[in-house]
């Protein structure tokens, strides 16, 4: 006897952005005869089953204490599950989302770095594997890849010339390359790509000199299509922060500040600073102010002129600093 299947994306109320692992639930219940719909509030106790999925940490009000969950927003909750063998094999069906105007794609599951700030080992595993291509959306103008760590694949040479069969520009998602694993094989091969937005890479750690493989990977022609996630208040200091962020100005690479900890005044206004371009490219760190709590008094952090400076070339070079 058909089920009546009831679906909630937590993240888009709207229903514009698309959530991969309903798309798949909704291929596979729809093959088994049953009928899928998103679910109501109103209308919860009227469903066989009911399938909740959040990829961010927001409020999940609305999801019933019943519901199957799943997703990276529910890690909070002590859930890591992931979706059974049968209904990941599926294709995704993108009925689900008329709206949706690209195609989601992954090559590999998984990441073996073990960074202790993301969850993706917790939900992918610890090893890299390649996964089967999936099916494109027939309305796809462009497609997004998800793949958490590309070039850990040992397929990756195949990957990049199964997306150019496609002849559909290529955008990262946001998800960063690790570009300690780059080498220039690696770069040409995305530049050569249709591309579609930004480039992303990480400088998570202080302690590990990305300055210097950027410098040798990335010519500088093509650094304007590279932005950098640079994470602060996990496990960096103030001047850390402030470095990692002046070299990558010397580079002409932009960064992107992730903070920590949202609710540190610091890091929060850190990030504004820096991730708001217009203010970032004219106004130095030590003179910028903003407001606390909306009075009109401004708070002006500690003049950082004194703080490490971005060294020049030369200068690291004669400190024995020429390493990759």
């Amino acid at each position: 006897m058909p089920k009546k299947i009831g679906l909630i994306d937590v993240d888009s109320k709207w229903k514009t952005h698309g959530n991969l692992a309903l798309m798949k639930i909704f291929a596979y219940h729809k093959q088994q005869g049953d009928h899928v719909e998103w679910a109501h509030p109103l209308y919860f106790k009227l469903f066989d089953t009911i399938y909740a999925s959040s990829l961010f940490t927001t409020s999940k009000k609305e999801v019933p204490f019943f519901a199957i969950k799943g997703g990276p927003g529910f890690i909070d909750e002590g859930i890591t599950a992931s979706l059974p063998p049968e209904i990941e094999e599926c294709d995704p069906d993108y009925h689900l989302y008329p709206r949706l105007d690209f195609s989601y794609q992954r090559y590999s599951k998984g990441c073996p770095n073990g960074c202790p700030v993301c969850v993706i080992p917790e939900l992918e595993g610890h090893k890299n594997s390649p996964v089967r291509p999936m099916a494109l959306n027939p309305r796809g103008k462009y497609i997004y890849l998800l793949d958490s760590n590309f070039f850990a694949s040992v397929a990756w040479k195949w990957s990049i010339d199964h997306l150019k069969k496609s002849n559909q520009p290529i955008c990262f998602s946001g998800r960063e390359i690790d570009i300690r694993l780059l080498t220039s094989e690696m770069v040409e091969a995305i530049f050569s790509l249709k591309l579609k937005g930004p480039i992303f890479i990480a400088w998570d750690n202080p302690h590990e000199y990305i300055y210097s493989k950027i410098e040798k990977l990335i010519p500088e022609t093509l650094r304007r299509y590279v932005m950098c996630y640079v994470l602060i208040g996990f496990n960096t200091t103030p001047e850390q922060d402030l470095y990692r962020v002046e070299s990558l100005r010397t580079l002409g690479v932009d960064p992107f500040v992730m903070p920590f900890d949202r609710r540190d005044e610091y890091q929060r206004n850190f990030a504004r600073w820096c991730n708001h371009k217009p203010i970032w490219k004219t106004i130095p760190w030590g003179k910028y102010t903003w407001k606390k709590n909306k009075t009109s008094h401004g708070l002006t952090r500690t003049n950082t002129d004194n703080l490490l400076r971005v060294p020049s070339r030369s200068s690291r070079l004669k400190n024995g600093d020429n390493h990759a």
